[in-house]
């Protein structure tokens, strides 16, 4: 006989612990791995992906530091930044160089916001299957008008666009101005620092 479900058996608590929910969890979209192939992403783009996406904790863009990456996965600098430019290649990722206000690197903003598009054209494609995996999938009103994140786009002001830019001085208080002509940047936080 099988046994009845109750909520409390899909919490994230039943399923991994309450000890590693305590030290955080990251939010990944499942679409993610699901069209993993046909975005052509190889495992460690994947990876590094999902890494960056666990420093997103709100709207804004994520911007954890490369050799904090290095230093908490084992992966070599050069290693991280050759998957970092095979991303920026496949044309999934822009990143903004961020300036401290005493004109110091900080860490980059990492802007996937072209893969997010391209994953949202693939679900929009296929939706189908996904409104068979969950019925209530169509009951959300933004599916089909999607609006971005409100990322920077390059080229947008008349620059080459070519996927890094530089924010200098300071907008909300220890985030750093877009430049002129441009939206304020999605991920822009506290400077850190890079490498």
């Amino acid at each position: 006989m099988a046994r009845t479900r109750s909520p409390a058996d899909f919490s994230f608590d039943a399923r991994y612990g309450r000890l590693i929910r305590k030290a955080g969890i990251a939010t990944v979209p499942f679409a993610l791995f699901h069209y993993q192939g046909e975005l052509g992403l190889e495992p460690q783009h994947t990876w590094l992906i999902t890494y960056v996406l666990a420093f997103r904790w709100t709207a804004d863009l994520p911007y954890p530091a490369i050799r904090e990456i290095v230093r908490r996965s084992g992966v070599t600098s050069k290693t991280i930044q050759k998957y970092k430019t095979e991303l920026m290649a496949k044309g999934y990722l822009r990143t903004y160089r961020r300036v401290r206000a005493d004109g110091g690197n900080s860490s980059l903003a990492w802007d996937f916001s072209p893969l997010f598009e391209e994953i949202d054209r693939l679900i929009s494609r296929d939706l189908d299957f996904w409104t068979r995996r969950n019925p209530q999938f169509l009951e959300e009103e933004t599916l089909l008008l999607p609006e971005g994140d409100g990322s920077p786009t390059p080229g947008e002001d008349g620059s080459p666009g070519d996927g890094e830019e530089v924010f200098t001085g300071a907008g909300r208080e220890g985030s750093p101005a877009p430049p002129a002509g441009r939206p304020p940047a999605p991920g822009a936080g506290s400077p850190a620092h890079e490498e």
